[in-house]
């Protein structure tokens, strides 16, 4: 306690910030924020919409998608780049069911997979602004795209799989 009283001492002294020297990686009372990606919006419809067997790529790195959608089958790899990620998706595409990419580049894994296997979009995840974050196709066609936003969802994800408990099954 005392070293933090000396600190603070010192700062306000000497008009400078002790914490933000000794601590430079956050910025700001609270830490950094970053964006959101829409993972566990997505994460939300996987589990509440996607049975167990079915096998999806992601562009998401392994153990953010391993953690939000808490499936076995999904094909996915660590720091890619897209046209790795392409040639990747090529590689399985006979044996994915499900595609969740970001929405800026989902339209070029469907071009790469060409017309040999179809899939339909079934659900978009926007954020505040109404801006696509992430696309999600099937192989099964729905009966409409659902859009789930990102706030929303996130707060739904929580209640539901937010406890330790709760977020990883234990058939994971």
């Amino acid at each position: 306690v005392l070293v933090f009283v000396f600190l603070g001492t010192v700062g306000v002294v000497f008009r400078i910030s002790v914490f933000k020297a000794l601590f430079p990686e956050v910025e700001a009372e609270g830490g950094i924020v970053y964006p959101d990606t829409g993972a566990k919006a997505a994460g939300y419809f996987i589990r509440k919409n996607i049975s167990n067997g079915k096998k999806i790529f992601t562009d998401l790195e392994p153990m953010i998608s391993h953690l939000y959608f808490n499936r076995q089958d999904i094909y996915t790899q660590f720091d890619l780049t897209l046209e790795q990620n392409l040639e990747y998706l090529n590689q399985i595409k006979d044996k994915i069911d499900v595609i969740v990419a970001n929405a800026k580049d989902s339209p070029l894994y469907l071009d790469s997979i060409g017309n040999a296997i179809r899939f339909f979009k079934i659900a978009e995840i926007v954020d505040d602004n109404n801006q696509a974050l992430i696309n999600i196709y099937a192989k099964e066609k729905s009966t409409a795209v659902t859009v789930l936003e990102t706030t929303k969802t996130n707060r739904l994800f929580d209640r539901e799989f937010g406890k330790v408990d709760r977020i990883i099954s234990k058939d994971m």
